[in-house]
């Protein structure tokens, strides 16, 4: 999926926080932010740099606040800025982060993992601080909780990255209908069966072997004593 048709699937979806998305629709869609939020922040500093006396009021207080008082009607329109902002580009992207989880069969709560993995840090470091002494090893407990938070952003930003999983899973159909599979197990690392699923494995490893000896190994050593 390209660039183009990225931001189209992602606006025609951006009331749908079903099904999935696959990982070049979501990263397309977030450059896609990055480049409208930075050309924005352009465009303003450009604007307020072409203008000596707004530059000035930015920079008093009282004269800025008058100015405000003058202007009551950029509160409204700041207000509207932000409502366009919240429906072009929040609500899509949240939209599509949900999806985006969704193809790695994951639900669309783990976005909450690193905020979550941040507070319950927060709440270490405050239960632990206050009832333990000022040493080394406290502080080498208190920096550990500090690195959870960052720890859970980098998992959350590799899960971002992660391809789908092959085929439909409970979150509906893949996206890519011509998806590589992904390259078998080595036997090392297969789950162990049990049960009829044992027997079954073991039943065609029987057979298995019988064929090859009886095509294989039972020709050759029939063959000399033909001779």
């Amino acid at each position: 999926m390209g660039f183009f048709a990225a931001i189209g699937s992602a606006y025609a979806n951006v009331f749908d926080a079903t099904g999935r998305a696959r990982r070049s629709e979501f990263w397309w869609f977030f450059l896609f932010q990055v480049l409208v939020s930075f050309d924005a922040q352009i465009g303003l500093g450009i604007y307020a740099l072409g203008d000596p006396t707004l530059l000035a009021e930015l920079n008093d207080k009282e004269v800025l606040e008058l100015w405000l008082t003058q202007n009551s009607d950029l509160a409204w329109i700041a207000g509207y800025l932000f409502a366009g902002q919240l429906l072009f580009l929040w609500v899509p992207n949240l939209t599509l982060t949900i999806r985006r989880l969704h193809d790695t069969n994951r639900s669309g709560w783990f976005m909450f993992m690193p905020l979550v993995a941040l507070i319950l840090s927060i709440l270490g470091m405050f239960f632990f601080a206050a009832g333990a002494a000022v040493s080394r090893g406290a502080i080498a407990i208190v920096i550990a909780f500090a690195l959870i938070p960052l720890a859970a952003s980098i998992w959350y930003f590799v899960v971002l990255c992660l391809p789908g999983t092959h085929g439909g899973n409970r979150f509906g159909p893949d996206p890519i209908p011509d998806r590589r599979a992904p390259p078998p197990a080595h036997p090392a690392f297969a789950p162990k069966l049990t049960g009829a699923d044992a027997r079954a494995f073991e039943a065609m490893r029987k057979r298995e072997a019988q064929d090859y000896y009886r095509s294989k190994v039972l020709p050759s050593i029939q063959r000399p004593e033909a001779q």
